[in-house]
């Protein structure tokens, strides 16, 4: 008889958000207290919990469960409130999982809602396996019977919906309330003024990081909501990436996007020819800037893109645009700054100077001596080729399941789009790993021959994101004073004492020495500073 020792892990799951606010939790710790206390168990640690985490295809076995048996040990013991929280993708594969807990891992299972024990002394009987096979056969079929209520329940309200009936969802716009009296969706005026403003400003040529600026400064009441405790309180500030979610909602021209495809349901507050304005406006901003996504608002990628860090707070920079009436000029910001948590950096550091100095300090003469020479080494390209391998198979497991699917999940096809963008990552990390390895130069001098170019070049997308794996191999961060006009940059692999560069109107001083600058090899339309 196989001997088990004291310890013993909680693990813990409910598939909904309702779940959590009622008594699953307290009835799934309640069970296993109970379970400890008659066989003499001891709890190790707080419990392994999947919170609104459906089994669905067993995906919580990615989650919890799997941290949870990277920190168990063999003769350990699972306490589980019922079978199904293990999965419910079927009788064949919560056996075969169990079964591997048990036989190979030597973890003991118990359902603690029943008392059941699963260990080497039964696993194999007949009596464990129909329990553990039917158990998990009847959470699958009434899963997929849910999944058919739940899908004809939809149904009807897309036909109610398409009969002019307001249906009543358990989440609506900010700015729309639900009239239970007269069963109609009304509009909260005061809120819809702030989001026609939003639309108005950024057709009036301000962007995103502006108008949350201009909202933060004015005290605009924030539309979004956050939980505390037991109650909701509004979130501190604006965010541009919130204006930004505003800006493509299309419930402000009446549609609800959680019905598939969307339908009218909500009173609009904006017209359909504005906010397709706006739609095109953007799209063509974004064409123009050449952007991949982030919050970098330049016209041309930027190298400097994850290096850039508030020497206040220690938050992360970033480059966006503003137009000052005929002028268009780039700016370097503290992103805490827009809701107040950075209060030392509320100022801004102008693009192209910081860009024009850091052209003249980023040259062997100044940075020979803190730099290690150490090119890449191959191991290091294999990695990241196996990461990519790794990132590809991911992916077509990933396109199977949702081309099997009639009705994909939408974080199956989110998970897609996330790995898409981590190859394309990868792809180019590998380029500039090849770049860095090939040959006998040493990284200075690879990148001793792209800043000659620099200046003519800088406008070309994909030579700058060249440029920018180029730095993060030898850059460790830059750390602004935008107040100040001043920058910290600090290297890897060399001495910990960083170059010091003061920004001036043509000149910048770099480590005392006053450097003028060259006079620019092609023109651009990024403004003048003052620093």
């Amino acid at each position: 008889m196989n001997e088990y020792n004291k310890n013993a892990y909680l693990y813990i799951r409910w598939s909904s958000t309702d779940q959590k606010d009622g008594a699953s939790e307290y009835t799934q710790k309640d069970s296993a207290k109970h379970t400890c206390d008659r066989l003499g168990l001891k709890l190790i640690g707080e419990p392994f919990i999947d919170d609104a985490i459906s089994a669905d295809k067993g995906k919580n076995r990615d989650r919890g469960l799997s941290n949870l048996l990277k920190v168990i040990k063999p003769q350990d013991t699972l306490l589980i409130y019922d079978l199904d929280r293990v999965g419910r993708d079927g009788g064949e594969e919560v056996l075969a999982y169990i079964k591997d807990l048990v036989k190979n891992r030597n973890i003991r299972v118990i359902e603690t809602i029943s008392g059941t024990e699963i260990d080497l002394n039964n696993i194999d009987t007949l009596g464990t396996r129909v329990i553990i096979f039917l158990k998990a056969e009847l959470a699958r079929e009434e899963n997929e019977k849910r999944k058919k209520r739940l899908k004809a329940a939809w149904d009807e309200k897309k036909e109610l919906i398409k009969n002019g009936k307001a249906i009543l969802l358990h989440r609506t716009p900010n700015w729309i309330e639900y009239d239970k009296i007269n069963e109609k969706y009304v509009v909260n005026q005061e809120r819809a003024n702030i989001i026609r403003k939003i639309y108005q400003l950024y057709l009036d040529g301000n962007g995103s990081i502006l108008i949350a600026n201009k909202f933060n400064k004015e005290k605009v009441p924030v539309l979004t909501t956050r939980l505390n405790g037991n109650e909701r309180k509004n979130y501190n500030g604006w965010g541009n990436s919130y204006i930004n979610y505003l800006l493509k909602d299309k419930a402000v021209i009446g549609l609800c996007d959680m019905i598939e495809p969307p339908m009218k349901l909500y009173p609009a507050i904006i017209d359909e020819k504005t906010f397709y304005r706006v739609a095109k406006k953007m799209n063509d901003r974004t064409k123009k800037m050449g952007r991949t996504g982030g919050r970098s608002c330049t016209t041309m990628e930027n190298p400097f893109k994850s290096l850039l860090y508030c020497s206040k707070c220690g938050g992360k920079c970033y480059v966006a645009k503003k137009t000052d009436k005929s002028r268009i000029y780039y700016y370097i910001y503290c992103y805490n700054s827009i809701d107040g948590k950075c209060k030392g950096q509320t100022e801004y550091m102008l693009y192209n100077n910081f860009e024009k100095s850091f052209i003249e300090m980023f040259k062997p003469e100044y940075i020979a001596n803190l730099l290690v020479d150490d090119t890449k080494s191959k191991n290091d390209l294999e990695a990241l080729n196996g990461r990519l391998n790794e990132c590809q198979a991911k992916q077509e497991k990933l396109t199977k399941l949702i081309m099997g699917d009639n009705n994909p999940s939408i974080n199956l096809v989110r998970a897609l789009k996330q790995a898409e963008a981590l190859e394309r990552t990868l792809i180019q990390e590998i380029n500039a790993e090849t770049l860095l390895i090939s040959g006998s130069t040493t990284p200075i001098e690879a990148f001793g021959k792209y800043a000659k170019e620099f200046e003519s070049k800088f406008m070309i997308p994909e030579y700058r994101r060249e440029i920018r794996e180029l730095l993060r191999n030898i850059i460790e961060k830059i750390e602004l004073d935008l107040k100040a006009g001043e920058y910290k940059v600090y290297f890897k692999g060399g001495t910990e004492e960083p170059i010091e560069v003061k920004l001036n109107e043509d000149a910048c001083v770099i480590n005392g020495m006053e450097i003028k600058y060259e006079e620019p090899k092609i023109e651009t339309n990024i403004g003048n500073s003052k620093k």
